[in-house]
């Protein structure tokens, strides 16, 4: 990673392998919505179907969540002028 002089903020390269974690996060949280709206209500004991459908919720909003982080990473880093790296996590 670059050497930064204090006060001048966050290292760019942290900031894409943080920006690269949260979209592998994403990834899951995508999965986790498909998979929670895969399964069939009906086929769902009556006593546990809010169960389901908070499950099914609250896994949309995580993902939206997630998703509006990644924008506001691409927002500042274009507003920066840093070109994207790839790094795994």
């Amino acid at each position: 990673m670059g050497h930064r002089v204090q006060g001048q903020g966050p290292d760019p390269d942290f900031m894409e392998a943080v920006a690269n974690c949260v979209h592998d996060i994403k990834n899951s949280a995508g999965a986790l919505v498909h998979s929670a709206d895969s399964i069939p209500s009906n086929g769902v004991e009556p006593e546990t179907r809010p169960q389901l459908a908070a499950l099914q919720v609250q896994a949309r909003q995580i993902n939206q969540h997630i998703i509006q982080l990644l924008a506001l990473h691409k927002t500042l880093r274009s507003e920066e002028g840093i070109s994207p790296a790839i790094v795994d996590c």
